[in-house]
């Protein structure tokens, strides 16, 4: 069984996060899967410093207990769901072995 995750609330956790690491109220734009966390063209792009990108990540490990291969490379929202995804799907499977 794959593990799954609502996206409406995992993109609002993610929000959340985002808020609290960059110490802001808003994001100034709708947070969706496709937005850039460290640099891209256009308005759905968090421009994230090096710092905030990793305080961000970190974050996210500890929110839903995963550890980030930093091999991988994660630019944008979706990145972080599929990992996310697979991480815990690979989780389950080695219960289950």
């Amino acid at each position: 069984m794959l593990y799954d995750i609502e996206l409406p609330d995992f993109l609002e956790k993610i929000k959340g996060l985002l808020l609290s690491v960059l110490n802001i109220d808003d994001l100034g734009f709708e947070l969706a899967m496709d937005t850039k966390l460290i640099s891209g063209l256009g308005t759905n792009n968090l421009a994230l410093s090096s710092i905030d990108y990793v305080d961000f990540l970190v974050c996210i490990e500890n929110e839903y207990n995963i550890v980030f291969d930093f091999n991988v490379r994660i630019y944008t929202v979706r990145d972080i769901y599929d990992y996310i995804i697979a991480y815990k799907t690979q989780e389950r499977s080695e219960m289950n072995e």
